[in-house]
């Protein structure tokens, strides 16, 4: 028995130190080929070689699939927290990338708001993709930050696909329910609407009111707007759905008021992508992925590693 270890570390050991190859050994040892081959399996097998993989990576495709088991998710992707601006941007390419795997096959993309959508535009390649239609989620009016607006994502993101966007003919609030109706009468809203609604592949934000969320950015709440989002628990928003920390969507003073698909309508849609970075984020997507509705999601190892341990 002793013999037979030392005959497979010895095997071993010209194979993954010394990176010989089966042909190699078997010369040398004068076995032929295939006995090589399942010695080298048995050395596995019985604990003679133990390979250990030293890496980020295989630890993030390790956590990515206790999260697409845990919350029935089809992806995962995960990068390394390395402060807010970078995260974003690293969360943007891994975004980019995903959508650029999938172009040839997406008719209609559906676009939300927010810096790290922003960041996913601003991480996406000149490419031409003539059958492809960008749409925005929500309105997209305006006069702060408007980089993070839907319509200026949704054309910046049609300019580098060389494809079709619609344009959203409202803000996110409306000022009053007069306007608001007014704004949904039109016919140009009501087609970007309808669109939105049935879109292959929504990419979209989530965030957290109480401590920073594009609303905030976009300087869309009075005080007491805010006060009110205190009072209610309200931990998430996704375009213009407010959540509690039970995932429970809240009507506020304002949400009448707001322009744009709805929890429900994502429910509706094939495919969701969601993108998000920063511990304030954590309750936020936790709210969301037990919906049940997010198909694919892209995150930093914090939130990952926060949504693991969560019961």
């Amino acid at each position: 028995m002793e013999d037979r270890k030392r005959i497979l570390a010895e095997i071993a050991f010209m194979f993954y130190e010394e990176g010989l190859t089966q042909v190699e050994i078997s010369k040398r040892m004068m076995l032929s080929r295939p006995t090589v081959a399942a010695m080298l399996k048995e050395a596995k097998k019985t604990g003679v070689v133990k390979i250990i993989i030293q890496s980020d990576e295989y630890n993030f495709l390790q956590k990515q699939a206790m999260l697409c088991e845990k919350y029935g998710l089809e992806t995962v992707q995960i990068t390394s927290y390395k402060g807010e601006e970078l995260t974003k941007q690293s969360i943007g390419t891994l975004c980019a990338n995903f959508i650029e795997d999938r172009i040839s096959h997406i008719q209609c993309l559906g676009i939300g708001w927010g810096t790290t959508l922003f960041e996913f535009v601003n991480a996406t390649r000149y490419l031409n993709a003539p059958q492809l239609k960008i749409i925005p989620l929500i309105g997209g009016g305006g006069y702060s930050n408007v980089n993070f607006h839907s319509n200026v994502l949704a054309f910046s993101l049609a300019k580098k696909y060389d494809c079709q966007a619609n344009f959203f003919y409202a803000p996110a609030i409306a000022e009053n329910i007069t306007m608001k109706n007014t704004f949904e009468e039109s016919g140009l809203v009501k087609e970007v609407m309808e669109e939105g609604k049935t879109v292959d592949v929504a990419v979209i934000g989530v965030g957290n009111p109480q401590k920073s969320a594009t609303y905030r950015k976009l300087q869309y709440f009075s005080e007491e707007e805010s006060d009110e989002i205190r009072k209610k628990r309200i931990v998430g928003d996704v375009l213009t759905s407010f959540y509690d920390d039970n995932g429970i969507v809240q009507k506020l003073h304002f949400t009448d008021r707001m322009i744009g698909q709805s929890l429900d309508d994502l429910k509706k849609i094939k495919e969701v992508v969601v993108v998000a970075s920063g511990l304030d984020k954590y309750e936020s997507l936790k709210g969301i992925l037990n919906l049940g509705l997010v198909n694919h999601l892209i995150v930093d190892d914090l939130n990952a590693n926060q949504l693991l341990l969560d019961e």
